[in-house]
């Protein structure tokens, strides 16, 4: 069965990238934008891994981290923030 991860990043690039290389070592890869609904997405996908840009449009990586965590239905998904 394959790994899911979700990547939220505001730049498409960086999106295709990381997608590239993921799947090209056999997980599944959802990609998103923004992360306005990220906690419907992560019901919806159940993620095996969140890779989440630190800065995006309105948007602290940081603070929606720490809300994942704080949540015990989200709180042992692993989210790494990255930076471009």
């Amino acid at each position: 069965m394959n790994k899911t991860v979700l990547i939220y990043d505001d730049e498409e690039s960086i999106l295709e990238v990381i997608m590239i290389i993921l799947e090209e070592h056999g997980y599944k890869v959802y990609t998103f934008l923004n992360r306005e609904t990220i906690f419907d997405e992560v019901k919806k996908y159940s993620p095996d891994l969140i890779l989440m840009d630190i800065w995006m449009k309105g948007t602290n990586g940081h603070e929606i981290s720490l809300a994942l965590k704080n949540d015990s239905k989200t709180k042992s998904i692993p989210v790494i923030l990255i930076s471009a």
